[in-house]
């Protein structure tokens, strides 16, 4: 009769050790599948609000960039008045340079480089009237990566020119 009994007790403990066994990995492979979906959707939630607040900062300078813009200095379309406002606007403002762009792509920087852009997609949407920016861009003059900005200069309700702007893209 003891043997029995010890035989019971020897297999019921196997039995309830593989269940316990069997019950703690399905619980591990659960809890696993469940930490990486969580970790996955806080990545994906955490990178949408990051491009939310890239992309609203990216509009802000685009608003910044479009009131210089209106300035008389600007507005005037004479070099020196305009390099002297671009000049000044610099200082107040996120932007490294702004600088002229004329409709044949010919660009005068502040620092009196004169650099040849019409071939650039930012610049030829400005120039037809719509505000933008490029994408992260590997300026000609520094050779650094920025965002530019373009907004068109408008009189008489014609565009004339540019004001373009670099931006260090650190982000």
């Amino acid at each position: 009769m003891k043997s029995i009994k010890v035989k019971l007790v020897a297999y019921f403990s196997v039995l309830i050790l593989l269940s316990s066994v069997t019950i703690g990995f399905i619980s591990i492979m659960n809890a696993t599948r469940t930490i990486s979906t969580e970790v996955e959707n806080s990545l994906k939630n955490m990178a949408t609000d990051r491009a939310e607040i890239i992309e609203s900062r990216i509009e802000i300078e685009k608003r910044v960039l479009e009131t210089i813009a209106c300035s008389e200095g600007i507005q005037s379309m004479d070099w020196e008045l305009q390099r002297a406002e671009i000049m000044r606007q610099v200082k107040g403002t996120n932007f490294i340079e702004m600088a002229i762009s004329h409709p044949d792509g010919t660009t005068y920087a502040q620092d009196g480089a004169i650099v040849q852009l019409g071939d650039r997609e930012y610049l030829r949407k400005a120039l037809n009237g719509e505000p933008n920016v490029s994408d992260l861009t590997v300026t000609r003059a520094v050779n650094e990566l920025n965002l530019l900005y373009a907004v068109p200069i408008t009189k008489d309700g014609k565009v004339v020119a540019t004001l373009t702007a670099r931006l260090m893209a650190i982000f």
